[in-house]
């Protein structure tokens, strides 16, 4: 391909004679790449622009705009695999019966495909922004597979009708609608559940949740352990370092729990700075354990501060009252949870940075 000379001009305008002679030479590419490159084109065409009107692009890679690339990703891969493999499969919506049933089931494999390229892409980046998320809640969560695969039977049918008939777009649009509606309101009753600025449970869904869990203990008879920490001194992280230090300060320990306990167990913002955790099939000496783990090492995070025109490293220590319900006495919760309490008092009362554990008989270790 011959080569020309650009003209001088700002760096948009040379940047846009690129992209023009790329496309050029896109025209002889099959048709099978540029499912996947001419997205990418207009997107280099779009970054030229703002590029030429002053406006730094690296501003707009946003979480939004991460996730929208991701979706562009695992489009441009699936059409890729359904291109590549509608030959081979011999599949066609104009043969036979069993054509046409090839057809459905590759379009609904390279549906299935594009949903694990996606959810691979999302999970990495989240994972790698917050280390401590859960896997489970991120991708393989009940709610969450339930619209991935509604999500991927409306595909197939709408694809397979468009193919037929092209005004079945029109009809498909309110049922695409509905789903994204349905996907809206599922994401605001999870919102619902959780505490704005820990990312735990709230108050009325950790008690909601605790109840049934004590419920299920008391029937089955197995052991159950309730436990209330509270951060020490946190009015005097306020005072001097300010409210934004102190929202760090339980953005990490609220972090840290996530990572620290089991999958199972339930963890919630009780209200200011103290936490309440519930912890299924737990005896008294593993509860012990647990509250000892955690105050050891919520005890070593780091939380870097500013004083003024100074920065510092801020450490906070926890205490920890801890109630055990086990097979010879039956509490409910708020039973559990002011035996948690009591406890909880009795550590900060020995001189904080301790944990205090009520026993089935009432003792205290």
């Amino acid at each position: 391909m011959p080569t020309t000379a650009l003209p001088p001009g700002p760096p948009g305008r040379l940047l846009s004679g690129h992209i023009a002679e790329f496309r050029r030479f896109l025209e002889f590419l099959p048709q099978i790449f540029l499912d996947l490159l001419n997205g990418m084109v207009y997107v280099l065409a779009l970054l030229a622009a703002l590029w030429a009107a002053g406006v730094d692009p690296a501003s707009l890679l946003t979480g939004s705009a991460l996730v929208t690339a991701a979706v562009g990703l695992s489009l441009g891969a699936a059409s890729l695999a359904f291109h590549a493999a509608l030959q081979p499969a011999s599949a066609s919506l104009s043969g036979t019966s069993a054509s046409q049933l090839r057809w459905v089931l590759l379009a609904a494999c390279c549906a299935a495909l594009r949903t694990l390229i996606n959810k691979a892409l999302v999970v990495t980046a989240v994972k790698g922004a917050e280390p401590t998320a859960s896997l489970r809640q991120l991708a393989w969560d009940r709610e969450v597979v339930y619209n991935d695969v509604a999500e991927l039977c409306l595909t197939v049918v709408i694809v397979f009708g468009v193919a037929h008939v092209s005004l079945m777009i029109a009809f498909a649009l309110p049922f695409v609608t509905l789903l994204q509606r349905s996907f809206r309101h599922a994401q605001l009753a999870g919102e619902a559940r959780i505490d704005g600025k820990t990312g735990l449970l709230n108050a009325v869904t950790w008690q909601r949740e605790a109840h049934t869990e004590i419920s299920r203990a008391v029937r089955t008879s197995t052991p159950l352990a309730v436990a209330m920490m509270d951060i020490d001194h946190f009015k005097a992280v306020n005072d001097t370092y300010g409210h934004l230090a102190g929202d760090a300060v339980l953005a990490g320990i609220s972090a840290a729990l996530r990572g620290l306990l089991r999958d199972y167990d339930l963890v919630g913002r009780f209200g200011g700075e103290e936490f309440a955790i519930l912890l299924p099939h737990t005896s008294v000496a593993e509860a012990r354990d647990i509250a000892e783990r955690l105050r050891q090492r919520l005890a070593k995070i780091i939380t870097p501060v500013t004083d003024g025109a100074e920065s510092a490293a801020l450490r906070v220590t926890v205490s920890i009252g801890v109630a055990v319900l086990e097979e010879s006495r039956r509490r409910d919760l708020n039973e559990l949870l002011a035996a948690a309490d009591s406890a909880l008092y009795e550590a900060k009362q020995s001189g904080r940075n301790m944990t205090c554990l009520i026993g089935d008989a009432g003792s205290t270790a």
